[in-house]
């Protein structure tokens, strides 16, 4: 499995420079700018928010933000309302939710949403980049299964190299 063993975000920086836009939305603002350099230098454009309506508003005037990283609990509107309306403009944004909060309950409302991963508060990098590493396969693979000329057996193999690729995240089922 490519990536299992990744250290930290410099392992995957030629992926992810290639492949995604990111938004950040957390009202902390010393977690915000922490996160800010540590994704920074690693995508084409990260753009951050201190709440949830700032952030559907950056994402509905930017284009191609495929990367949404949230806080739940926020000013004016929290991260649920963020990610239901986000996923309603376009469904293969990759969500990962950053929460110190890890009931059970809201776990699986999220997953029931779309959320793609539940990073939880302290932030582990390791795990963020591994989260950050699945999404951009994910997009990736999405962008080739949306590809018309690839015929029924190429987007099975583009399928199955994705299943092969991503990195084990049974984590989510050790919080619930």
């Amino acid at each position: 499995m490519i990536g299992a063993n990744i250290e930290n975000l410099n392992d995957i920086s030629h992926l992810l420079r290639e492949n995604a836009n990111v938004l950040i939305a957390e009202d902390d603002k010393n977690i915000r700018e922490h996160l800010q350099r540590a994704v920074d230098r690693f995508f084409p454009n990260v753009f951050v928010a201190s709440d949830g309506q700032e952030a559907l508003e950056i994402f509905l005037k930017e284009e191609d933000i495929n990367i949404l990283l949230t806080d739940i609990k926020m000013p004016r509107m929290n991260g649920v309302d963020l990610i239901k309306n986000i996923l309603s403009v376009d469904e293969d944004v990759f969500v990962i939710v950053l929460s110190a909060h890890n009931n059970s309950d809201m776990l699986i409302e999220l997953i029931n949403i779309g959320v793609n991963n539940f990073l939880p508060k302290p932030i582990d990098m390791e795990m963020m980049a591994k989260f950050f590493y699945n999404g951009c396969l994910q997009l990736k693979t999405t962008l080739k299964l949306k590809d018309d000329t690839l015929t029924r057996d190429e987007k099975k193999s583009v399928l199955n190299l994705l299943e092969d690729e991503l990195i084990d995240l049974s984590i989510i089922s050790k919080l619930v």
